[in-house]
Parts: structure tokens; sequence; C-alpha cells
């Protein structure tokens, strides 16, 4: 977002059609706070109407090398059309990572005894276990 042009609405929306002193003592002094830096970007994908729950983390080059499993940035989304997905994101990132829920990736192998090869209990569309296969 262009921090020139939000400066420009605000002193629209509050000059009302009179030029508004900028001065030293204005009315205004101290309003308009340093503005931080904002980006964003247009993901048109299929993998938006396909994966609702999807995770989008962005990760800033200082808070990625100082905690890799640790803090990120703040992200805000919003889906404009099935397939259309805006995010911003406060402060200039160096890494953004898209994911599914991690419960959606997690499965695991049965052994039946120590020695036994690890199996994997496969499911019909009711979730009853159908049958397995080695791994």
């Amino acid at each position: 977002l262009d921090p020139n042009w939000l400066y420009c609405l605000y002193m629209g929306a509050f000059s009302l059609g009179r030029p508004v002193p900028t001065g030293e003592g204005s009315a205004l002094d101290g309003f308009f706070a340093p503005q931080e830096k904002v980006v964003g970007f247009l993901l048109r994908s299929a993998i938006v109407s396909g994966w609702p729950d999807l995770q989008i983390k962005a990760y800033s080059a200082q808070s990625k090398e100082e905690d890799p499993d640790g803090s990120s940035l703040p992200v805000i989304r919003h889906q404009l059309a099935d397939d259309i997905l805006l995010c911003l994101i406060k402060g200039e990132p160096a890494e953004i990572d898209l994911y599914l829920k991690p419960a959606a990736l997690h499965f695991g192998f049965h052994q039946d005894g120590p020695g036994e090869p690890y199996r994997k209990v496969l499911r019909d569309e009711r979730g009853k276990e159908d049958h397995s296969n080695p791994i």
C-alpha cells in the first residue's frame, strides 16, 4: 500500500474542500504516524478453492535467522473469488510459506511386532479399515 496515497486520502477527507494548514501547530500534527511497509500479493490458483484451510506464513529475513520456527509477520487474507486470494503482509517478507493444516498432513504406519514390516492401513469411503499395504 502506498503511504503517500493514504496520506492524500486522509488529507482530502479532513480538508472538506479547503486547504488544511500542515505546518507547525497544525491540528493534524502527530495524527499521521510513520507508516509501516505493507506488502501484498494475489494468488490466482485452483488451490484457493480446493484447499480453503490453506495456511500462509510470512517471515522477515531477521525473524527467520533468529528463530526458524518462531514468529511470523501478520498476514491478512481475503478471498476475492473462488480462485483468487488477496494477502496483505505487515512488513517486508523474505520468505512466504503456503501449506495445508498440519492435521491434514499426518498419517501413520502400523507394525504388528518387532521385526515385522510397517504397513499402512487403508480405509474405504465410509472410514472402515479395508486392507493394508506393506511399506
